[in-house]
């Protein structure tokens, strides 16, 4: 393998782990645990949705305007 593979394959795999943590600071917890079982690259999409009401994600990054996006897509 040359060190361009080497290169690419690391940062492929960092990144999938990334979307994985964004996905569990965002509460999306089954999204994480079906990421586990059947592909990570599910993480990629659940780290772009919107965080659940009360994540550390939600309380930490979401201004105001962002947060009622979140009550109001979550029904709280």
């Amino acid at each position: 393998m040359t060190i361009t593979q080497l290169i690419f394959v690391g940062a492929t795999v960092g990144g999938i782990v990334v979307a994985g943590l964004v996905t569990l600071l965002k509460g999306q917890y089954l999204v994480f645990v079906l990421g586990l079982a059947v592909a990570g690259m599910i993480w990629v999409v659940a780290a772009c949705r919107l965080a659940r009401p009360g994540s550390y994600w939600e309380g930490r990054f979401y201004g105001a305007d962002k947060q009622g996006r979140v009550r109001h897509r979550y029904g709280h």
